[in-house]
């Protein structure tokens, strides 16, 4: 949960803060307010879409040993590695299987947020308010 108020703070208050440094006038402001609702709604329904498939860091068990996912998540043949200094390139997907439990559900839920508002939801905003003032 911390994670997701990490995420939502750095993102969402960046859009207040960007409202700051370019001195939009209220109307713009309460624009910004409104369309960085919606697409925080759209990143909410995205993370959820994304809880069905693992992500970098995702648990999973291979060949019995519990592993995380350190890249190609969702590919073919991921790489995994544990703490235990256990690191193998190309593993075969037949021999992994999701861990899934709380923890790792939101695990995925965040890491598909952090994805969305962290390389997206600017931009969707921005293009929202910008392309308004255009017509305008």
């Amino acid at each position: 949960m911390r994670e997701v108020l990490r995420i939502l703070r750095r993102d969402v208050g960046a859009q207040f803060t960007t409202s700051r440094n370019l001195k939009e006038g209220w109307r713009l402001r309460l624009r910004r307010v409104f369309w960085a609702s919606v697409y925080l709604a759209k990143g909410v329904a995205i993370a959820l879409a994304g809880m069905r498939r693992e992500h970098l860091g995702s648990r999973v068990l291979y060949k019995g040993r519990k592993c995380f996912v350190s890249n190609w998540a969702g590919g073919e043949s991921p790489t995994l590695a544990d703490d235990s200094g256990f690191y193998e390139q190309n593993c075969d997907r037949k021999y992994i299987r999701s861990v899934i439990n709380l923890a790792e559900l939101k695990h995925r839920f965040g890491a598909g947020l952090s994805f969305y508002l962290g390389n997206w939801f600017s931009i969707d905003v921005n293009r929202r308010l910008y392309q308004l003032e255009a017509m305008q």
